[in-house]
């Protein structure tokens, strides 16, 4: 009797192993939602990481290894495929996606693309730069993506990862809090049935992290939560551009900016209609460089309290905003290197300016601009400039344009 109870007891601790063994692999997982799917990997001629990838058709039993450019079938709907590989030294390691998925049907995604590194999923770091950049780019029928579950990511490491996945309508949890260079580059670029971002909770940013993640998302109307405090370089460089339904910006309270770190991002989104706050009264160079640029229906722009300005930091900020009457006030006192450049290009309803600095400075040879080149051409034929009694009033595109009143700041 105690024999048996031993047996029984040794038995459920085995059980009780196997399950928690089979519960910690996480394996990539394709399945398709309609009868006829098919998947396969193409490989670029001058792969140098040389990855292997195996596939399973029954739930792990048997493995089979992927072969370049060879179609593996998901008859039914419902047929499912699980993919693994142990290619630690990473998969692509380029910015132009090394290896990729090809499919065709409908297939939903699952489980863990780690399972491709470390070949069970539960690995959080990726190996190398570029790791992942473009795997499923142009795969049309992709519906739902896999897990991203690292948290310590690498150089380009997503970058281009679901390029043009048109049919791909939700976007996979984004865990990691410290990002690295071009990380979610154009990540999204071209999901045009993608109606929501994931949450992006990271708060320590890297050059170009979310560089044109969400562009050209045209079915998104709302931008998510930016809540890091300290820019870096271009890190938010066209985010959202192209994202024409796109009606709420994403709230964006820091004070410590970078270059060129809003540049172009939320150029083209013409539905917006209100912009964030910009409380920064310190700038850096090209920080809100075509910022709102073809924001058509963009009335007002915000506030920009800065004083003390930088090269190009308001370079075309709200070219061909036509729907904007009134410009933000300008206070700063001195200029810098084409600070104002193409400002307002093309706002052909703008019919009110106020400044406040006193010289327009020399015409600048080694840019071949001054500092507030083209910055009232195109904008409405009769206005109000509003400036200082000292300021010369030259006219022109290039100053104040012509057939302006011209009006003295009531505070001198």
């Amino acid at each position: 009797m105690v024999k048996k109870s031993l047996n029984i007891f040794m038995t459920i601790i085995v059980l009780l192993i196997f399950i928690n063994s089979a519960s910690a692999v996480n394996y990539l997982t394709f399945t398709a939602e309609m009868d006829s799917c098919s998947f396969a990997i193409k490989m670029k001629d001058y792969l140098t990481n040389n990855p292997t990838v195996q596939y399973s058709l029954n739930d792990g039993n048997t493995w089979e290894p992927m072969v370049n450019d060879i179609f593996v079938n998901l008859r039914k709907k419902g047929d499912k495929a699980l993919l693994r590989g142990y290619n630690f030294q990473g998969i692509s390691n380029s910015m132009f996606g090394d290896m990729s998925f090809v499919m065709k049907g409908r297939i939903a995604a699952g489980g863990s693309v780690m399972s491709l590194i470390d070949g069970k999923g539960d690995c959080d770091e990726i190996p190398n730069g570029y790791c992942f950049s473009g795997l499923f780019s142009n795969c049309e029928s992709l519906t739902c993506p896999p897990q991203l579950t690292a948290t310590k990511l690498t150089k380009g490491c997503y970058s281009w990862m679901f390029y043009k996945c048109t049919n791909l309508v939700q976007a996979p949890e984004l865990p990691a809090m410290k990002l690295a260079e071009d990380c979610y580059g154009q990540m999204f670029d071209g999901c045009s049935s993608l109606i929501s971002a994931p949450e992006l909770p990271a708060t320590e940013l890297k050059e170009k992290c979310y560089r044109g993640m969400f562009s050209n998302c045209i079915s998104m109307t709302h931008a998510p939560k930016l809540p890091a405090m300290v820019m870096a370089k271009k890190c938010y460089c066209s985010m959202f551009a192209g994202c024409t339904n796109l009606k709420h910006a994403s709230h964006l309270p820091s004070v410590t900016l970078a270059e060129a770190c809003y540049e172009w991002m939320f150029s083209d989104c013409v539905n917006l209609v209100e912009a964030p706050e910009l409380p920064s009264v310190k700038l850096s160079r090209e920080c809100y460089s075509g910022m709102f640029a073809g924001c058509v229906n963009l009335t007002h722009g915000p506030q920009l309290p800065a004083t003390s300005l930088e090269v190009q930091c308001y370079r075309w900020m709200f070219v061909k905003c036509i729907n904007m009457q009134e410009a933000p006030v300008l206070p700063a006192k001195d200029l810098d290197i084409g600070c104002y450049y193409g400002m307002f290009l093309g706002c052909l309803n703008l019919s009110y300016v106020k400044v406040e600095f006193e010289d327009w400075g020399e015409f600048i040879e080694g840019w071949n601009l001054w500092n507030t080149d083209k910055w009232l051409k195109g904008v409405a034929k009769s206005g109000i400039f509003v400036c200082s009694k000292k300021l010369k009033r030259k006219k022109g595109v290039n100053w104040i344009p012509r057939g302006w009143l011209i009006r003295e700041n009531e505070n001198e």
